[in-house]
């Protein structure tokens, strides 16, 4: 994954991360926790929104399932490399680019 940021059409910042790096089981198993304890911790603090968040922790995915997200994202780049997966300008030439 490479995210570049243009300051009037010049390149600024250009980082590079490694795809295998970013989307793997461990990476899968980490944001799964760190989901489910965001998602169940804020349903413990707010009384208000408990009914809101208890609905939203039923649909959290589990490390499973994003482990197979992973797979896919890296089965996709490896199908299509320099995939732009977003690309935003404004009209004096600043902008951000990601691309898979």
């Amino acid at each position: 994954m490479r995210i570049e940021v243009f300051d009037e059409g010049k390149r600024v910042i250009n980082l590079i991360f490694p795809t295998a790096v970013l989307f793997n089981s461990l990476t899968a198993k980490i944001t799964a926790k760190m989901i489910d304890k965001t998602v169940n911790g804020k349903a413990e603090e707010v009384d208000v929104d408990l009914q809101e968040l208890t609905e939203i922790s039923r649909n959290i995915p589990d490390s499973a399932e994003l482990s197979a997200l992973c797979t896919e994202i890296r089965r996709f780049k490896r199908r299509h490399p320099d995939f732009v997966l977003v690309e935003a300008t404004d009209s004096e030439g600043d902008g951000v680019k990601i691309t898979l």
